[in-house]
């Protein structure tokens, strides 16, 4: 019986931060196989970003907070490639790693919980209407799900698609477990660019 408390890590250049979509171009035979094995078990596996190395190396070193991910598209344009694209889920914490003989990365990880805080209405109004701001400069209007989502926690991981470009601010997004201090990040971030 699978233990949900271990997952495969994919070390990648990018911070995954939950209800976030992302596409994926899958090449290495390794990474291709954990791709087979999460699609026949509908089994997540967990992003976490590079400090050093690249997803190729052995030796690659990564952050230990990471973001677990399930796939929600894929297709093989040619043999040997796939094309996927990724949800966000939860975020964990890695607790120890150990190299298995095909080189992939399994690790054991405690689940981490986000909780509400103490929120400032004002930042999470202000922040509610930048995304929608954002999301029509885009030309994506909301969906009724996505209309439909109040909490500060969604406001403030969709924010942290758009705004955290820097993969070390982004991480600090991902490890906040607190709702109301990740949105008063963001709203410190949005006051520096504003004065600039």
């Amino acid at each position: 019986m699978h233990n949900p408390n271990q997952i495969h890590i994919f070390p990648l250049k990018l911070v995954l931060v939950p209800g976030e979509s992302v596409p994926l171009n899958i090449f290495e035979v390794r990474y291709i196989d954990l791709m087979k094995t999460c699609l026949s078990d509908s089994r997540p596996f967990g992003i976490c970003c590079i400090l050093d190395g690249n997803e190729t190396d052995s030796s690659v070193k990564y952050e230990t907070v990471g973001c677990s991910a399930t796939i929600t598209n894929w297709e093989m344009p040619k043999m040997g490639i796939y094309h996927i694209e990724v949800l966000g889920q939860n975020p964990f914490s890695i607790d120890k790693t150990k190299m298995l003989k095909n080189g992939l990365i399994e690790a054991e990880v405690s689940w981490l919980s986000d909780h509400e805080g103490d929120l400032d209405i004002d930042n999470v109004t202000m922040c509610k209407a930048l995304l929608k701001e954002i999301f029509g400069k885009l030309n994506e209007p909301l969906t009724s799900t996505e209309r439909g989502k109040k909490s500060a926690r969604w406001v403030s991981y969709r924010l942290a698609e758009f705004l955290a470009s820097n993969l070390k601010l982004k991480q600090q997004l991902l490890e906040e477990r607190i709702d109301a201090q990740r949105i008063a990040k963001i709203i410190s971030l949005l006051g520096l660019s504003f004065r600039e």
